[in-house]
């Protein structure tokens, strides 16, 4: 290999390398700020000044790993909080939350639940779906007209994905 090629070839491995090393630019993490409220639940929060938005996400021991013998306990118990709360039909929920211009949603996973709520930060916004929020974690109705149509949807969904021909095959 010609002498001049490798040499040129290192100069520019080393330009690169030193150009890369240059526009390394290093970020602070965040400052998590910590606290205990009274209850003894546990908050962390991370104040973000650019954008007048706030997420909130309300984690709590309740997955399904705590089932027991009633697999599907925390998922649908999960599905059920915002489908009626405080009095409060679904429908008044999702109406509510979206007049906010706010996003709101409950999950589950193996080892956790969680309610999230992403909003405005401006006391006109965020008050009003907090209030939300609240009624959704803390009155949940768990009506029995809306846990018997979430079971029907939740076993129908196990039918197909136990049988998915099943479910494409066109009835006549």
């Amino acid at each position: 290999m010609d002498i001049n090629f490798r040499s040129g070839v290192s100069a520019l491995l080393a330009l690169l390398l030193g150009a890369s090393l240059a526009v390394t630019e290093v970020v602070a993490a965040p400052a998590i700020q910590h606290w205990v409220t009274d209850s003894g639940a546990r908050v962390y929060f991370v104040p973000a000044t650019g954008l007048p938005m706030v997420d909130i996400n309300i984690t709590f021991a309740a997955g399904s790993a705590r089932d027991g013998d009633r697999p599907g306990v925390a998922n649908m118990t999960s599905t059920l909080l915002d489908k009626g709360a405080a009095g409060m039909s679904a429908n008044e929920i999702a109406e509510s939350i979206e007049s906010l211009g706010a996003e709101m949603s409950t999950s589950s996973a193996r080892d956790m639940g969680w309610a999230e709520l992403r909003t405005l930060s401006d006391a006109a916004h965020l008050d009003p779906a907090l209030a939300i929020l609240a009624k959704v974690i803390g009155s949940p109705d768990f009506n029995k007209k809306d846990f018997e149509r979430e079971r029907k949807r939740t076993l129908v969904g196990i039918q197909r994905s136990e049988h998915p021909a099943a479910a494409s095959t066109p009835r006549h």
